[in-house]
């Protein structure tokens, strides 16, 4: 038999036949590869009947048992629930034309992840998470090789967490950031037509059970919520990373607490952070810093440790230090008795492109944000005027006829005038970078944002009325193009316009914005 030769066969199981082709270099592992895919038996149940008496197993030629046209018997129950490979092989760019580019790696779309039965919660949740680009790097960046007892014990110190009782789980954790690793590089090196997190998947359930909860009536794994998995991975991330991951994302506050009854028992604490502001709804929630005020403010009941008396107590929070990006959770979900799920509030609550948070601040905080603000929006009306100007440059040069056209460049490659515009743009780039950073104060915490002023980058969206059912998306800005935006429905990747942002505000069962991530002006 040739080296070209394909063996082709059938596979009878449960009653049914499975037409499979191999080639003649096949092993083993291809053979239950296939079978696995076509059948939903696992590689590891799978037993063969051979009519010719043979016996088949990993180590044994399957040339030397099966015959042309042959069908063999497989014994094996199927698990309907399990994840397998793509039947469609996956293309990658060296297997392309050569005429592919580095810069056309750069370039190209970004690709989505496979649904593995609803998994639409994780995916535009890892969308999300990619495009913040100081955790994506330290997630790149994260050595995964296998610590050392001794350095479990240190890292459990650091993270004050009991070594005795937490070993185990410190290391689903680190299972867990190698896999979100894994899947972070084959996003960034887009070799694949899509991603696969299976193996992050089965790391994430050990993890957090919770995200192993499955329906009993069909027997697949149930939808869940995008915001609990969001703020569980920050939690891995900690553990894993330390402290430090989260400098670019704690929000510090003051909060002040008055007996309503007593103005003189006032108690103001200093020690409180977080990593995301709450927009709450109500039915007078029409935007977002409505939303985001009345998070800041409540009353709650207790005893007075002035009068020892019961009473009520107001509760106003006020920002002291900023994060470079700043991530809102619309509270669209609440326990609905009656149903026993988490309802959704459909209400329409709009969102800017351009968050200023100035009046979330405490007041000296606040009002050297504000100088710094005005003094970023200065420099950035300047950036805007040179951009018009240049445009209308470029515009006028194309009206002329190609006999007065300027053509400075006209010795030069097509590839070389390229290569110049690009290096030209990062050159200007560059140059009001330098100009923004100018106006940062000097005193900036690490991972604090130079001003009250966000711009969106991202949003993570639901369709449906609860939490249990629907479909999550996400919706991401374009690096270079702040008109550009792209909507990953799982594998899906589309571009929209930015009047199509707009939209998710909410207002029905449509898609709408259930976490937004906004990232520090000029940063």
């Amino acid at each position: 038999m040739s080296e070209s030769t394909t063996l082709q066969f059938k596979i009878k199981h449960a009653g049914k036949f499975y037409d499979l082709k191999l080639s003649n270099g096949s092993c083993f592992q291809d053979l239950t590869a296939e079978v696995e895919t076509l059948t939903k038996v696992p590689s590891s149940r799978q037993k063969y009947m051979v009519k010719n008496g043979g016996k088949l197993t990993k180590d044994t030629p399957i040339l030397d048992i099966i015959k042309p046209n042959q069908t063999i018997m497989l014994l094996g129950t199927p698990d309907e629930n399990l994840i397998h490979k793509p039947i469609k092989r996956a293309k990658f760019i060296e297997d392309g034309s050569s005429n592919i580019t580095f810069s056309d790696i750069e370039n190209k779309q970004p690709i989505g992840i496979k649904n593995l039965g609803n998994t639409c919660y994780v995916n535009s949740t890892l969308q999300a998470l990619y495009q913040i680009e100081p955790l994506r790097d330290a997630v790149l960046n994260y050595d995964p090789s296998p610590l050392s007892q001794q350095q479990q014990q240190q890292q459990q110190q650091q993270q004050q967490q009991p070594s005795s009782t937490n070993n185990s789980e410190l290391q689903q954790q680190i299972i867990l950031v190698r896999e979100l690793k894994r899947t972070f590089q084959n996003m960034k090196e887009k070799k694949l037509e899509n991603v696969w997190p299976a193996t992050l998947l089965i790391a994430l359930r050990k993890c957090y059970p919770q995200f192993s909860e499955m329906d009993q009536q069909s027997g697949t794994y149930k939808q869940q919520d995008a915001e609990e998995l969001f703020t569980q991975l920050f939690h891995t991330l900690k553990l894993v990373l330390g402290d430090e991951i989260l400098r670019d994302f704690e929000i510090e506050f003051q909060t002040t607490i008055t007996d309503k009854n007593n103005s003189q028992d006032v108690m103001i604490k200093n020690d409180e952070q977080d990593l995301k502001l709450q927009c709450h709804i109500n039915s007078q929630t029409n935007f977002l810093k409505s939303g985001l005020a009345n998070s800041l403010h409540e009353t709650l009941e207790k005893k007075s440790s002035i009068t020892g008396l019961d009473s009520t107590f107001q509760v106003e929070k006020k920002i002291t230090k900023l994060p470079k990006y700043l991530t809102i959770q619309y509270v669209r979900f609440f326990w609905k008795k009656s149903t026993g799920k988490k309802s959704k509030i459909l209400r329409k609550v709009s969102f800017p492109f351009q968050l200023d948070v100035s009046d979330l601040l405490e007041s000296s905080y606040s009002q050297a944000k504000i100088k710094i603000r005005d003094n970023l929006r200065k420099i950035d009306s300047e950036r805007l005027d040179e951009e018009r100007e240049l445009k209308r440059k470029a515009q006028k040069n194309q009206d002329l006829p190609d006999t007065n056209k300027e053509d400075e460049d006209a010795d030069l490659t097509p590839s070389e005038k390229e290569e110049l515009k690009k290096a030209i743009e990062r050159s200007r780039k560059d140059k009001w970078i330098n100009k923004f950073h100018s106006a940062f104060p000097d005193n900036l915490r690490k991972g604090e944002n130079p001003s009250c002023l966000y711009d969106l980058i991202g949003v993570i969206t639901h369709q449906g009325a609860n939490s249990e059912s629907g479909h999550y998306q996400s919706f991401i800005r374009d690096v270079n193009d702040t008109e550009k935006w792209y909507k990953f429905n799982d594998d899906k990747v589309s571009v929209v316009s930015k009047e199509k942002i707009e939209s998710l505000a909410g207002g029905g069962e449509s898609d709408s914005a259930l976490i937004l991530i906004y990232k520090g002006f000029a940063l």
